[in-house]
């Protein structure tokens, strides 16, 4: 291989690796519930880390459909935790249980006169408790619900137009080397 080709060869490795490595996309996860009386029918958000800021976050629950996602780009905050702020970050990482250590994570909801729906996280120091909370209109039957949550990916990220065009360009130098090898060295 001359020197030329080893060239190619290492731009085209160096280009592989890094369109391994791009992704810039939001993630939209889905939200299990688990716990006692009425358990929400659905439970869904969509957060950028590279922005931060959640586009959306829905929980439909006995029969009202409640929008969480100015509460979770600005949760409410007590006794917060070192580096804990009202902030997008600070509401993914109560969604993702992630807060300061021997946090206690709960979802809660309440319907008649009028319904609301929290997730909350308490413990872990003097006073703290973050909560994601919203309101929503009267339900029809009086209900409650309390229980636990997880969250699991539901869309991976789909490549920005520059990770295609590196990708192009990895293939095509890879092309390239094996086109200039002389025919004898093909195989």
């Amino acid at each position: 291989m001359n020197s030329f080709n080893r060239v190619l060869f290492g731009i085209a490795l160096l280009t592989m690796t890094v369109v391994g490595r791009s992704s810039a996309a939001p993630v939209t996860d889905f939200i299990s519930f688990a716990g006692s009386g009425t358990l929400p029918a659905l439970g869904v958000f969509t957060y950028d880390a590279s922005t931060p800021a959640f586009s959306n976050f829905f929980v439909a629950w006995n029969g009202t459909l409640f929008d969480l996602t100015s509460s979770a780009n600005a949760p409410s905050l007590s006794g917060p935790c070192p580096g804990e702020s009202s902030s997008p970050p600070t509401g993914f990482a109560l969604m993702s249980q992630s807060l300061c250590a021997g946090s206690v994570y709960n979802w809660s909801a309440h319907g008649l006169p009028s319904s609301f729906f929290t997730f909350q996280a308490g413990g872990g120091g003097p006073n703290h408790q973050v909560n994601i909370f919203g309101s929503g209109g009267g339900s029809l039957t009086p209900s409650d619900g309390f229980g636990t949550w997880t969250i699991m990916q539901l869309s991976t990220s789909v490549p920005e137009p520059g990770t295609l065009t590196l990708l192009t360009t990895g293939v095509l130098l890879c092309g390239l080397i094996q086109f200039r090898k002389p025919r004898s060295a093909r195989g």
